[in-house]
């Protein structure tokens, strides 16, 4: 199991109001043709093979 963020970048900073722009859309395919990349960082490794690290 891991923890993270999805995050979206604009001119190499995080933007929170361009990921909201990825992220309206309802289907995935609606995702993918809004043109914004949204991209899920993982940060945190909570569980490896059903025990703890």
């Amino acid at each position: 199991m891991v923890d993270g963020e999805l995050v979206a970048f604009s001119y190499g900073r995080t933007d929170f109001a361009r990921l909201q722009q990825g992220m309206e859309p309802a289907g995935h395919r609606d995702i993918e043709a809004s043109g914004v990349a949204v991209i899920y960082y993982v940060f945190d490794l909570l569980r490896l093979d059903g025990a703890e690290p």
